[in-house]
């Protein structure tokens, strides 16, 4: 009996010592593939200046998260490619391996943990409400009423947000910031929910006629994503940004797209 006990066990640590290999390997491979193939391909979403977005001029993406990635693919010492994608094909794009990371503004939630391997944060921003202006609606509570309809972009962590805190309203989604703004502009919808930056950015040009709500809706934390089982990868870009706030060089980058300097309000960001 004790013969056999002894073989089970050994049974199982042996298994236990193959699954462990295997996920080590696993979750190993992307990191080593970019390093071996020398390429870093990249999913952003082009759409939010200064974050991210085309340059009119020369046609190249650029913007603070496609710096940031850019220089941690020189300090990997490998290339980089950047995919410009709507939002709701990101994700897609990087759990079918089509990229190995998305650096775009994505929310850091719970939530989003069960599917993507997010990093620490890379900026600290917050949501805002823009209506047009003149309008009735002076904060979130004015607009929580029958027959009023907010908008934000498809997939983003204001859907559900507004579900819960105004549930009288109607919730409609548009995947394209341009649509989102349009929509408010011709009275389609009375008020939109996107990214602090977002919404300035959006509405440039049209400042005289949309008024942004100063209370801050839903603060919130940049996170880029990797694959779920991806760690060495994900650890990678967590060590990067660690070093980077160090050294000066995230300082330089958030002074250069944001206009003005990094004063953390918590430790990390």
């Amino acid at each position: 009996m004790m013969q056999k006990m002894k073989i089970w066990v050994a049974v199982i640590a042996t298994l236990l010592l193959v699954v462990t290999a295997v996920s080590t390997s696993s979750a190993q491979d992307t990191l080593q593939k970019i390093k071996s193939s020398g390429k870093l391909d990249v999913a952003v979403y082009a759409s939010v200046k200064p974050l991210s977005f085309v340059d009119p001029q020369t046609g190249d993406i650029t913007g603070f998260a496609p710096d940031l990635i850019r220089l941690y693919a020189e300090k990997l010492g490998v290339k980089v490619e950047l995919h410009n994608y709507d939002w709701s094909g990101l994700f897609p794009a990087l759990l079918t391996g089509k990229v190995d990371v998305v650096a775009a503004n994505v929310n850091t939630t719970i939530p989003r943990t069960v599917t993507l391997g997010l990093t620490d944060p890379w900026l600290f921003t917050g949501g805002s409400i823009a209506v047009r202006a003149g309008s009735p609606y002076h904060t979130l509570a004015d607009l929580n009423k029958e027959g009023v309809v907010i908008a934000a972009i498809r997939g983003s962590s204001y859907i559900p947000a507004l579900k819960r805190d105004c549930p009288k309203t109607t919730i409609k989604e548009y995947t394209a910031i341009a649509d989102l703004v349009q929509a408010l502009l011709t009275k389609r919808i009375e008020a939109l929910v996107m990214d602090q930056l977002a919404v300035l950015s959006g509405i440039e040009g049209h400042n005289k006629q949309v008024y942004v709500i100063p209370d801050r809706y839903v603060p919130v934390t940049y996170s880029f994503a990797v694959s779920p089982n991806d760690y060495a990868l994900q650890n990678s870009l967590n060590t990067f940004f660690q070093m980077i706030k160090l050294n000066g060089e995230y300082k330089a980058l958030y002074k250069k797209w944001l206009g003005h300097d990094w004063n953390p309000k918590m430790v990390g960001y």
